[in-house]
């Protein structure tokens, strides 16, 4: 939305179509498509932020890679110790 804010009183407001609504400058607007190439008029274009979140397989497999990499180190993190001790333990026998 562009910014034109109306006072009304204490209040800001703005026009949508006939309607007057308040104004909140936390508001956010989201839209999705599952056009991958939508057609988006040159003076909407300026005012709005396009995210592309496009999935390949490549991609994907890079991602779940990294999940099971990430696991892998957290089991790691907690079991190595309980090996090591283990070890410990039939050395000293």
């Amino acid at each position: 939305m562009r910014s034109v804010n109306l006072l009304q009183g204490p209040r800001y407001v703005v026009q949508l179509g006939e309607k007057t609504v308040d104004y909140n400058e936390d508001f956010r607007l989201f839209m999705t498509t599952r056009n991958p190439h939508p057609t988006i008029p040159p003076d909407t274009a300026s005012i709005i932020s396009e995210v592309d979140f496009t999935t390949t397989r490549a991609g994907l497999k890079g991602q779940v890679s990294s999940e099971i990499v990430s696991c892998d180190a957290f089991i790691t993190q907690f079991y190595r110790p309980c090996e090591f001790s283990q070890q410990a333990a039939r050395f000293s026998l």
